[in-house]
């Protein structure tokens, strides 16, 4: 579905780029823990962990924008972005209702 419309180079590229927004949403999360965390787990971690979690987090958002803009000649930048932001966006809506419906059926 990723790959409508798009040529071989292009597809390769989509592909790839939504696998590395995956991980720059993971490292995004990791560093934002000593930052917006539970107040306990924010007054215990020490001032060089919380800069070097900011400095990370913006690393990940960065790393998160450049993968999104594409580094190959495609006819529209903007659909590629947008297929790009859908694939994760409904693979992570995927991931959340297989771990809600878990929790659902862990309750019952």
């Amino acid at each position: 579905s990723s790959q409508i419309g798009a040529g071989i180079q292009e597809a390769f590229q989509l592909v790839d780029n939504a696998a590395n927004v995956f991980y720059g949403i993971v490292y995004f999360t990791m560093f934002a823990i000593p930052i917006f965390g539970a107040g306990a787990l924010r007054s215990g971690a020490p001032i060089w962990l919380r800069i070097a979690a900011i400095c990370g987090a913006v690393v990940s958002l960065s790393a998160i924008f450049f993968t999104i803009y594409p580094i190959i000649d495609v006819p529209s930048p903007l659909s590629f972005a947008v297929k790009i932001i859908a694939v994760t966006g409904i693979a992570n809506a995927i991931g959340v209702a297989i771990y809600l419906l878990g929790k659902k059926r862990q309750r019952a």
